[in-house]
């Protein structure tokens, strides 16, 4: 959930991590969650499956990332 998407729904890899965003990393894991669709790094509305959530570890700001899923995952429902 660290990777941004295309409007296609293919996942953006960079050569060198770059930070993500721990905010957008929540709505994000939250959208997916609730079945909803994700935002493209255009704005486009993407429609994923998934079985599990990964945050990478390369990126500057993982630990943050990784306590923002978890935060996400911690919600009552």
């Amino acid at each position: 959930m660290d990777l941004n998407y295309s409007a296609e729904g293919t996942l953006i890899i960079q050569r060198r991590p770059e930070m993500a965003d721990p905010e957008a990393v929540k709505d994000r894991v939250r959208r997916a969650l609730t079945g909803q669709p994700i935002l493209s790094v255009d704005g486009t509305e993407v429609a994923i499956e998934f079985s599990s959530i990964c945050v990478h570890s390369d990126a500057p700001n993982s630990p943050d990332v990784a306590a923002a899923v978890r935060s996400v995952l911690d919600e009552p429902r």
